[in-house]
């Protein structure tokens, strides 16, 4: 930051030993060492210099400025010390001087890296983001080895909600530095706003792997695991929000003086609540209060904000409610424990969340206070806009921006008719905002009056429902039981979970969450469109019978509108004496709402008034499956068929329990039995054929698919199943008709159309086939797939590239790399000024080496400059019009560089050299790819035939963790000659490759790196072989030396082993290359 002082004159000892304090972060003793060179005559720029940086480490902002100044003063062309100048003052907030103290230093030396980062992080700050990211950009592209300007970029991104490109940066700074802790924690962060859970919670591991006292990152990672229901582990990474180590905490330890409640018992003893944080929380977990009392409390207290004591007073259990205030006192007790971290010490899940409400009340005297004030009129609706801004917080901030809306945002719901609404907001903006809107559609606002939560309170009491964003509102009414619908952003609250309308703390709440970050117009499109239904069934429930409302319910219910049969539903299950058919209807509504928990108390409460009721014990089992709770599941299923022993619904959901839980002899009983009972299900022959197909049974999977489109002829799921089962059998003309079928039922079938596309590109129907082969990063998949790269410059459609450039992007696997880099050159024929390869790491020395390629970058977004083009790797056979006949297959088209060619000369065994390589790439994370994986990979000893061949030194080409423990395994005599531990890259492997005679791989990169370095290769291929390889040909229009053995059964590799070692035996002497 700071310039480079290592090369001061050396003489100049006090100076070099100054240098070296500051390097120990000795600032004080550094100054004092400089203190005569500072008053010498003539002083020396880069003393100054020195002792500003001390002085700007030690917080001493106006002297540093001095000291640079004076710098500057005696060296005017001095960069470094303008530079450094500029954070000084932007340190003392004087940020125009500090951004031209940056473009001073940029004048005289253009290429100063660290000026431009200083530049983007002023601009981020001055909210000029666009000459943020430039500057970023500038800086990156000086030095893209710069981990943490990338990580800066990040956070620009994700700041602004771009987060594919806010990943694309931590990921290049991780490429650089993969011990870069704040890189792995921000990753995790954009990943967890992407709801890629999964992948975030690995991304805080590998953080806290190298900084285990990163108290940020064990926060979030609690969040994560809390908002995925695995609430355990949560809670107790939760409790490190009051860590005292932590410097930047937002809570902190209760100022009282007792021990913090561990979970001792409590009989007997005083425990004080404390708050934290906000309104919201002390809400929803004062829940928690009536549970302490029951452990025996002799006193239970609760502090509180004052605007809460009114409300808490009410709390069952509560024995003193003490405002926190100057004029009241805290008395001594025996424990105290923050409010939040009740559900850590009283141990909650997910299946144990306290649900039960309303847990708070109004007081007679608050609702007489409240009784009239609002019309008769319509149905009476609170509405919330916005939460509460915290200027000097700048993170919650951050998030009450990306929660909150302008009132005008509402005007949609303000027009629904049968409505009066009512402002909950508080706020010196309320006003203001609510003068916005037009007169005649502005909600009645009382809040003028509002004194407390209590008061709060009464006025939701009347209400029939509340519209609110994530405020302390959604809580308020959530714990009083009011049906609440809560607006959530993108990336909600940890607390509403993941992926859910529903939520267990709060029965009679539901979720209108964000389909897209910042984009609200959809969450208020669908909660117009509830309302008005809200309405119409208000204004008609009011004058039906129960009996009425259950058939208007049920009619609901047929016609999919789920939340209207509901709203009927409630009034009788709340008013009336219980019926088994409304609380049964009522489960079936949250269920198909995704309201899980809901739907499981309505199915108790349903096999408690009648315990013959086997639908209940059905459904309920389907429930608590869905709430991770199979155990439970199984036996409500089994208890239905106790009840009603030819229930067909009940077997066929116990086999699907069981298939989940891996019993899969026992499924198999089920789903026949329920098939026995219920012939006719399509679904279920479909769900049988699936279990059947993943144990490779195929003809019988075969017969239940057949069954299942005899029931239903167009169902597209058993279409494409059946479409797979003959596409393994090699049945090419059956399959591809069943996939035309299920895209003519399902045109938005991705998977069918990229299996349709493999199935025509194994067959040689390479046109139809590389176009629908384009569906494979359609933004539409929701699995792992290929990612459109986030670059700002267009895809190449095959546009004319006469004085263009054009990057070329990556995907996939390496051996998609090794096999389409051919078409560079064609790229380059066709006039295109510039073709630049973006590729993986370790591939760069190969590539960058190819005829065509201008320019070879790594696979990162943030530093590639603009082009006029970009296209996926796979993508320009397609763009090319390749067919069969056109495959450009001169090879070799890869070739070894000199140095690689020096540095493995020699160092094989002699002889005739086979490589071999037995086993492709684990991908645990990708369930398909790595199930490929399994099918196509050996292990090392099913090669034993061939090792025995004698008169051939064998040589290993297998990298991996496993591959010294697989070569352990043979006999030591036979075991192949092992160079990877040496190998850094593809061109380390490639000039291995070139001193051998032949290469026998299965079908892995390296079966591409030999093809496409003319090397005679045999690939041993799965009975499903891989598109690519054509179907029925034991030759390749790839690569022309290359020699196909496929397996002639699936999964049978004995026979291929055979096969190749005759083949080896016979193999003549004219093949092999010398070395």
């Amino acid at each position: 930051m700071f310039g480079d002082f290592q090369n001061l004159d050396a003489t100049v000892d006090r100076f070099s030993a100054a240098v070296s304090l500051y390097g120990k972060a000795d600032f004080n003793e550094a100054l004092a060492l400089l203190e005569p060179l500072l008053t010498a005559q003539p002083a020396d720029a880069q003393v100054l210099n020195l002792a500003a940086a001390c002085c700007l480490s030690l917080d001493r902002l106006h002297d540093a400025q001095t000291y640079w100044r004076r710098a500057i003063a005696i060296k005017p062309d001095y960069c470094d010390a303008y530079n450094n100048l500029g954070v000084a003052l932007k340190e003392l907030g004087r940020l125009d001087e500090a951004e031209t103290c940056y473009r001073n230093a940029l004048t005289i030396s253009p290429k100063h890296a660290g000026a431009y980062v200083n530049l983007g992080r002023l601009y981020a700050e001055l909210g000029r983001l666009r000459e943020s990211e430039s500057a970023y950009r500038h800086a990156i592209e000086l030095q893209p080895g710069d981990g943490n300007t990338c990580v800066n970029l990040g956070v620009l991104y994700q700041n602004q909600m771009r987060l594919p490109e806010a990943e694309a940066a931590y990921n290049s700074a991780l490429a650089t530095n993969p011990a870069d802790v704040n890189a792995h924690f921000n990753l995790g962060v954009v990943l967890k706003m992407q709801h890629r859970f999964v992948e975030a919670e690995a991304s805080y591991r590998q953080a806290l792997a190298l900084q285990p006292d990163y108290f940020e990152v064990k926060i979030n990672l609690a969040h994560l695991l809390l908002n995925v229901g695995r609430l355990e582990e949560g809670w107790a990474l939760f409790e490190t929000r009051y860590d005292p180590a932590w410097q930047q905490r937002k809570v902190a330890p209760p100022p009282v003086d007792c021990p913090i409640w561990q979970g001792e018992p409590l009989a007997g003893k005083s425990l004080l609540v404390w708050p934290e944080q906000g309104h919201g929380d002390s809400l929803q977990f004062c829940r928690y209060l009536p549970m302490l009392k029951a452990r025996g409390l002799a006193k239970l207290s609760i502090a509180c904000s004052p605007v809460l004591h009114g409300l808490f007073e009410t709390i069952e259990g509560v024995d003193a409610c003490i405002p926190l205030d100057d004029e009241h006192d805290i008395p001594s007790h025996d424990f105290v424990c923050l409010t939040m971290s009740l559900p850590h010490r009283l141990g909650t899940t997910l299946a144990t969340i306290p649900g039960a409400t309303p847990y708070l009340r109004v007081l007679p005297a608050r609702a007489a206070k409240w009784k009239g004030h609002f019309s008769d009129g319509g149905v009476k609706v609170g509405l919330v806009w916005a939460g509460d801004p915290r200027p000097d917080q700048p993170a919650t901030n951050a998030v009450d921006r990306h929660r909150s809306l302008d009132a005008r945002a509402y005007l949609p719901l303000l027009r629904v008719p049968g409505t009066t609404f009512i402002s909950l907001q508080k706020g010196k903006t309320t006003q203001p905002q609510i003068d916005t809107l037009p007169s005649e559609l502005r909600p009645f606002d009382p809040m003028h009056d509002v004194q407390d939560f209590a008061d709060t309170a009464a006025l939701i009491e009347q209400l029939d429902l509340v519209i609110t964003v994530d405020t302390s509102i959604a809580h308020l009414a959530g714990a009083l039981n009011k049906p609440t619908w809560i607006l959530s952003r993108y990336d909600g609250c940890w607390r509403w979970l993941h992926d859910r309308d529903d939520t267990p703390w709060y029965p009679n709440a539901r979720l209108f969450r964000q389909t897209r970050p910042g984009q609200w117009d959809d969450v208020i499109e669908r909660v117009t469109e509830q309302l008005g239904h809200f309405a119409k069934q208000s204004a008609a429930a009011s004058t039906m019978t129960p009996d009425e409302r259950f058939l208007a319910a049920v009619d609901c219910y047929e016609d999919k509108r789920f939340e209207e049969s509901l709203t009927l539903l409630k009034p009788s299950i709340e008013t009336y004496r219980a019926d088994a058919r409304m609380t049964n209807l009522a489960a079936g509504c949250s269920l198909e709402l995704g309201r899980a928990s809901d739907a499981e108390a309505y199915l108790r409460r349903t096999v408690q008034i009648d315990p013959t009721h086997s639908d209940a014990y059905n459904n309920l089992g389907v429930v608590l499956r869905q709430l991770g709770r199979p155990g439970e599941a199984e036996q409500a299923h089994k208890k239905t068929i106790e009840t009603d022993p030819e229930h067909a619904g009940a077997y066929i959901n116990l086999a699907r329990l069981l298939e989940s839980l891996g019993r899969a002899d026992e499924a198999e009983v089920a789903y026949r039995r329920g098939l026995d009972l219920y012939p006719d299900h399509a679904e279920t022959h479909n769900n049988l054929g699936a279990m059947l197909q993943a144990q490779g049974r195929m003809p019988e999977a075969e017969t239940c698919y057949r069954r299942s489109l005899a029931i239903k002829p167009d169902f597209p799921n058993a279409c494409f199943n059946l479409g797979i089962v003959l596409q393994t059998q090699k049945r090419y003309r059956e399959s591809e008709l069943l996939y035309r079928r299920a895209l003519q039922v399902k045109p938005d079938m991705l998977e069918a159309r990229l299996n349709l596309a493999h199935l025509l590109l194994a067959t040689g129907q390479f046109i139809e086939g590389w176009q629908l082969f384009e569906c494979r990063y359609d933004d539409a998949w929701k699995a792992d797939s290929v990612r459109r790269p986030p670059l700002p410059f267009a895809q190449w459609q095959g546009e004319a590239l006469e004085g263009k450039s054009i990057v070329v992007w990556p995907e996939q696997g390496y051996g998609d790399t090794l096999q389409f880099c051919r078409y560079f050159l064609m790229l380059k024929r066709l006039g295109a000024a510039q073709v630049t390869a973006a590729c993986q790491p370790g591939m760069r020395r190969l590539i960058e080496r190819m005829p065509g390629v201008d320019a070879c970058i790594p696979n990162d977004p943030h530093v590639t400059p603009q082009h006029d083009y970009w296209c996926l790797t796979m993508s320009l056979p397609h763009r090319l019009g390749t067919t069969l006949d056109s495959i450009p297959s001169s090879v070799p088209y890869l070739s070894v560089p000199p140095d690689c060619q020096s540095r493995w000369k020699g160092r094989l065994p002699e002889g005739p050299k086979v490589g071999l390589v037995w086993a492709g790439d684990p991908r645990p994370h990708q369930p398909s790819a790595n199930e490929v994986d399994g099918r196509r990979s050996l292990d090392a000893r099913a090669y034993l035939p061939l090792l025995r061949v004698p008169g051939i030194a064998f040589v290993s080409l297998q990298k991996g963790k496993t591959t010294q423990p697989q070569i352990n395994t043979l006999p030591p005599e036979l075991r192949p000659f092992d160079p990877m531990h040496d190998v850094q890259d593809f061109a380390d492997t490639a000039a291995i490759i070139e001193q051998l005679d032949l290469v026998i791989t299965v079908d892995t990169s390296i079966a591409h790196l030999a093809g496409a370095l003319n090397k005679p290769t045999w690939i041993l291929s799965r009975y499903d072989g891989c598109w690519r390889w054509l179907h029925d040909r034991d030759d390749t229009p790839w690569y022309p030396c290359t020699r196909l053995f496929h397996q002639t059964q699936p999964g049978d590799w004995e026979d291929v082993i055979e096969r190749v070692r005759v083949a080896l035996e016979q193999w003549p002497a004219c093949e092999r290359t010398p070395a």
